[in-house]
């Protein structure tokens, strides 16, 4: 369902939208005025009665109508004060988070942040090195496990398939 409450976008929404943003020159970005979410950055702006992403209501806009369940609005500039349609995609979470990874904002399994810290070096690790080997080779059932080492069951069945503690 559309963010515009599936109807045709009223035309002061349009007017609005487009006094909110400035074009940066050298980014082509259309840079947010309005306001910005305190929590996570990303601008927003009243649609309905209701705070929107303002890069959501670029999209639907001046690209589609709707946004398919399950499909987020993505940057391809990496400017979350960014609503130009032109610089936004439509991607999976998967897919968002790949191409951060692709674009060096982000990593996957620590690999390129060594300041990360792992395992035993985690100020809330529980286990050793030594511990998630056992737990790993053992045969005992998960439960037990748990008491044993004093962490969940879900904590010794993603040990075990190699869910967390990867790097061991």
């Amino acid at each position: 369902m559309s963010l515009l409450s599936n109807r045709k976008h009223h035309p002061n929404d349009i007017v609005r939208f487009n006094k909110s943003f400035e074009i940066n020159p050298e980014t082509h970005c259309w840079e947010w005025l309005g306001h910005v979410g305190k929590r996570d950055g990303y601008c927003q702006m009243r649609i309905n009665g209701k705070m929107r992403g303002a890069h959501k209501v670029s999209y639907l806009l001046y690209k589609e109508d709707t946004i398919p369940e399950g499909l987020l609005v993505c940057h391809k500039c990496d400017n979350r004060k960014c609503v130009n349609p032109d610089h936004l995609f439509l991607g999976t979470y998967k897919d968002n988070m790949q191409d951060a990874v692709r674009k060096g904002r982000m990593s996957w399994r620590g690999k390129e942040r060594p300041e990360l810290r792992r395992g035993e070096a985690h100020p809330s690790s529980k286990l050793s090195k030594k511990e998630v080997l056992e737990i790993r080779s053992s045969s005992e059932m998960g439960k037990d496990l748990a008491v044993k080492y004093g962490v969940s069951t879900n904590t010794i069945s993603r040990i075990k398939s190699k869910k967390i503690w990867r790097h061991v």
